[in-house]
């Protein structure tokens, strides 16, 4: 399998339309295993208590508003950038950076250098939507994320900061490639995203090949769309997912 080797270069500009995918957060473990928060509450986007386990004095004493575990600020709505994928939001005033650490430099989060080279340790990202909006900024793009490289962007602002998101379906405004030309946005009718889907979607016209998915087939979807995008030459740089780690 391939994926995008993306540089800050790559991410999209400021008020411009980006191509994304998102999953519903009870397929980021796996479909009979939704993360939850240790009291048992399900993990959802949107405004939540971080990811679970993201909190504690010693982590937070650059901000002790946010150790406690049941606080909850704006986490924001997650996508994956991915060329082709079909649905476009606006990326706004956009924050960009290479990778994780990155994101922790520009926002002043503490990230230990050699034991957590991907700043996913508490402090986590629990902060991210709530001091980039501090700083003026919509949402966040990332490079490289993760050990796989994978691109990502949160949108901070609107119902993404205010409301729990549990569906595929993002409370923001979504258009088709159809309803785009060079970025902008012509007066037509919106994209409306399926919730009986477990991958962000712009509706289903009833056909075997669009109808909505589960989580089964709705998070390896992301990989083979990298895959197929970086086949088609959409992106600058590819590299082999076996050489990231998979």
């Amino acid at each position: 399998m391939l994926m995008p080797s993306l540089t800050r270069a790559d991410l999209a500009a400021d008020n411009t339309w980006t191509s994304v995918l998102r999953v519903s957060s009870s397929c980021i473990m796996d479909g009979n295993h939704q993360l939850q928060y240790s009291d048992g509450e399900p993990f959802t986007e949107g405004k939540n208590r971080g990811w679970p386990g993201d909190a504690g004095k010693a982590a937070y004493s650059f901000y002790p508003t946010a150790a406690s575990h049941r606080s909850r600020w704006p986490y924001g709505c997650w996508f994956y950038l991915v060329r082709s994928a079909g649905v476009f939001v606006n990326v706004g005033h956009s924050l960009r950076a290479a990778t994780r650490r990155d994101v922790h430099r520009q926002l002043g989060i503490p990230c230990a250098e050699q034991e957590d080279p991907y700043c996913t340790r508490p402090p986590g990202d629990k902060l991210y939507c709530h001091l980039a909006r501090e700083r003026g900024y919509d949402s966040i793009q990332i490079a490289s994320s993760h050990f796989n490289r994978r691109p990502e962007m949160i949108v901070c602002t609107g119902k993404c900061g205010a409301t729990a998101v549990r569906t595929a379906c993002p409370p923001v405004p979504l258009r088709s490639p159809r309803e785009l030309v060079s970025g902008s946005l012509p007066a037509r009718r919106a994209c409306k995203c399926d919730k009986r889907s477990a991958l962000m979607n712009c509706g289903f016209g009833g056909s075997a090949e669009e109808e909505p998915v589960n989580c089964s087939v709705a998070r390896p979807a992301r990989a083979v769309l990298w895959h197929q995008a970086c086949e088609k030459g959409l992106y600058p740089r590819c590299i082999g997912a076996s050489s990231v780690g998979g």
